[in-house]
């Protein structure tokens, strides 16, 4: 008992063995936690949306919030700190954001077009000097296939 006791102790830095077991162990609480709370979170998307891609995508986000947050939980039990891991997060989402500053906006109109719905699947609309029926609505662009049966990408 003295030999584990002596392991677990076993120490680099501020890191443990025990520390690292821990750790562990939580990760797989909150996976075990993140699996059993996307059942009810299917459920209600369902129940208030009735688009696919736009449920797709808000489970995507679900999920990504949730693994972020795990991810925290188990940083915090190791004993780094939280506050300056958010800090260079933070740097870094903006760093990024700046960069692909255009495929957001295209991504935030495209949530935009699925929640409003002006158009749906199957509408005949014209965007942008372009006729034809709408095939396909994604996050970034929206695809419509012209009367001369050509399939036509226009951004969000």
């Amino acid at each position: 008992m003295q030999t584990v006791q002596q392991i677990l102790n076993f120490s680099v830095g501020k890191l443990t063995v025990g520390n690292v077991f821990s750790a562990i162990i939580i990760f797989f609480i909150c996976h075990i936690f993140i699996k059993a709370l996307m059942g009810p979170i299917d459920k209600l998307l369902n129940k208030v949306n009735s688009d696919p891609t736009l449920h797709t995508f808000l489970r995507a986000l679900v999920r990504v919030i949730l693994n972020f947050v795990a991810v925290c939980v188990v940083a915090e039990s190791v004993g780094i700190p939280i506050a300056s891991l958010l800090a260079v997060l933070g740097m870094l989402g903006l760093a990024i954001s700046l960069s692909v500053q255009g495929a957001l906006s295209n991504l935030a109109n495209g949530v935009l077009l699925l929640v409003t719905g002006p158009f749906k699947i199957g509408h005949y609309v014209s965007i942008a000097g372009v006729e034809g029926v709408v095939k396909e609505i994604n996050m970034l662009c929206t695809k419509i296939v012209t009367i001369d049966n050509k399939e036509i990408f226009i951004p969000n």
